[in-house]
C-alpha cells in the first residue's frame, strides 16, 4: 500500500517517511477490526469508516493539492472495494439471523 501511494502520488522522501507510520497504523487497526468477532458486520463497516477518516485527516495535510486529489481517488476506490466485501458479509450475517428467527 505504501509503495502504491509513493508512486501514484509522487511522494518525496520526507513525505513518505511521515506518511508510512500512519499507513502502518491503519493496517494494524484494520487487521484488529477484521479479527474482532464481537462486532457485527455493520459495526465493522462503521468502525472502518472512522479509522479511514482519522488516518486521512493525518495524511492529507502532508500532501500538496494535486497529491490530495489523487489520494482521495485512491482511498475512495480502496474503500469501495472494502465496503463491497464487508457489505456482502453484512448481508449474509443478516440473512443468517433472519433464518434463525423464522
Amino acid at each position: 500500500m505504501a509503495d502504491q501511494f509513493s508512486v501514484e502520488l509522487g511522494l518525496t522522501e520526507p513525505q513518505r517517511q511521515q506518511i508510512l507510520p500512519f499507513l502502518q497504523d491503519e493496517v494494524k487497526q484494520l487487521a484488529a477490526l477484521k479479527k474482532n468477532t464481537k462486532l457485527s458486520a455493520e459495526e465493522k463497516l462503521e468502525k472502518l469508516k472512522e479509522v479511514g477518516s482519522a488516518i486521512d485527516a493525518k495524511i492529507a495535510p502532508l500532501l500538496n493539492p494535486q497529491q490530495q486529489q489523487k489520494f482521495q481517488v485512491i482511498r475512495e476506490d480502496a474503500r469501495r472495494r472494502i465496503f463491497e466485501t464487508m457489505g456482502s458479509e453484512a448481508v449474509h450475517e443478516a440473512e443468517g439471523k433472519l433464518k434463525k428467527k423464522l
